[in-house]
């Protein structure tokens, strides 16, 4: 038996196009399928029908706030119905987008503004996410060889060809290579308005200007300890004893970034940002040693916390960290004594297994000796006897409560126990007196 039970999503755009998913029992069945929306035609996806599931694709309606009274499923000549199963809303529109910048690696966020977003099922430009009927978030697309080429070749052409008109519009960013831009648009269902927007919206800016990714050179302490992006394990290590590291590029802070855009990472936690220029990048690492992992988790062959710069989809190793026993207060002091304190700092290469424990000593260390984790565990501790005094508090409240009220009860009984004991005496009395009275007449 075929049994049509409801329909999901329930609202989209008036140029159609939205996917609806039917629910029901034994939707396979039958070899002529047909759905309509009122009298309006729904495209049937026969390769992902099941049993329990078939979908379809909506037609454009006559006008946008258009109510459908009935949907239809025809198989093999049968109808089965849903009443009022979707609504046809107005086509979204794009009032705004921002920022409309990026590197070719892609992967920055772009804000979107406009109405009616919440009635496509998947908007797209690559990766976007509606959070209100008039706001989304779109990650931009990454380009791809051919283009970077192509913005490579414009930029010759231009180095060759600019006059001071050009310059002086261009002030801020005419001096990054490889730049382009291009025409962007939104996939939202079969809403055309969104795709070209250059033709329905002429007055909103919608070029989004492509520039090369930042160019990574070096990996400094401060101190004059630098290394090299992309040596091999083993040579990619840096000493660390100050307070900073500096990242040592080109074009780093071209297209303005926000602290959450810029992402160091030192193993799994965050490296605190203090200065982005266009040639250096200066962050604080956390106070003790991190675990030695990647910035997901993953531990390194080499056992040390992995540095890694993340702008977008761009991802740079740029080696790794190792503290310095005197900078965070004797780590491991008991190896000092075994050939590292005569040794150059210059062997960055051997960093990685002289005084440095194994993993599970490490995390030992930082649970025992972290004044950190100490403080934690005071306040924790604090916390947690706090809680329990109060559900202590609240046990006893409740029990006096109850015993209050216990007493009461028995109170209030014993009063009415006196009060039936009095009024039985009494008319004990006047039925004996009564009694006495008749006894006299009688006589």
């Amino acid at each position: 038996i075929i049994e049509l039970i409801d329909v999901n999503p329930k609202i989209g755009p008036q140029s159609g196009g939205t996917r609806i998913y039917l629910s029901g029992k034994n939707l396979n069945i039958g070899s002529n399928v047909a759905i309509y929306l009122d009298d309006l035609p729904c495209h049937v996806e026969r390769a992902l029908a099941s049993s329990f599931q078939m979908s379809c694709r909506t037609s454009a309606a006559p006008y946008s706030s258009y109510v459908v009274t009935s949907l239809i499923l025809m198989i093999d000549g049968a109808n089965y119905t849903l009443a009022n199963p979707f609504l046809y809303t107005a086509d979204p529109t794009i009032d705004r987008i921002e920022p409309l910048q990026s590197f070719f690696s892609g992967g920055r966020m772009i804000t979107v503004t406009g109405s009616q977003f919440t009635s496509i099922q998947q908007p797209r430009m690559l990766i976007c996410t509606v959070l209100s009927p008039i706001k989304m978030t779109c990650q931009s697309p990454m380009i791809n060889g051919d283009l970077q080429l192509l913005a490579s070749n414009l930029s010759r052409t231009n180095l060759n060809n600019r006059d001071a008109h050009h310059q002086r519009n261009n002030s801020t960013l005419h001096h990054i290579p490889n730049q382009i831009y291009l025409q962007i648009g939104f996939v939202m269902d079969d809403t055309i308005s969104t795709l070209d927007l250059d033709t329905y919206y002429p007055h909103l800016d919608s070029n989004m200007l492509y520039v090369s990714d930042p160019i990574i050179y070096s990996l400094n302490n401060g101190h004059g300890k630098s290394i090299t992006i992309g040596r091999n394990i083993g040579e990619d290590v840096l000493p660390f004893n100050s307070d900073v590291i500096v990242i040592e590029g080109e074009n780093l802070a071209v297209l303005l970034l926000s602290e959450f855009e810029l992402n160091v990472t030192i193993g799994a936690q965050r490296c605190n940002l203090t200065s982005v220029n266009m040639r250096q990048i200066i962050c604080q690492p956390p106070i003790y040693p991190p675990a030695p992992t990647d910035e997901l988790g993953r531990r390194t062959l080499i056992e040390l916390p992995a540095v890694v710069l993340k702008i977008g989809n761009m991802r740079r190793h740029l080696g790794y960290l190792h503290y310095s026993d005197h900078f965070h207060g004797g780590y491991n002091n008991n190896d000092n004594n075994n050939g590292y304190a005569g040794q150059s700092n210059d062997d960055s290469s051997r960093f990685y297994h002289q005084n440095h424990p194994p993993f599970g000593y490490g995390n030992r260390f930082e649970t025992v000796n972290n004044p950190i984790n100490v403080e934690l565990l005071i306040i924790v501790s604090i916390i947690i006897g706090t809680i329990l005094t109060i559900i202590s508090v609240i046990i006893l409240a409740a029990y006096k409560h109850k015993t209050t009220e216990a007493e009461r009860e028995y109170k209030r009984i014993q009063l009415q126990m006196d009060t039936l004991e009095n009024n039985v005496r009494s008319e004990c009395k006047q039925a004996f007196a009564e009694l006495q009275t008749d006894i006299l007449q009688a006589s």
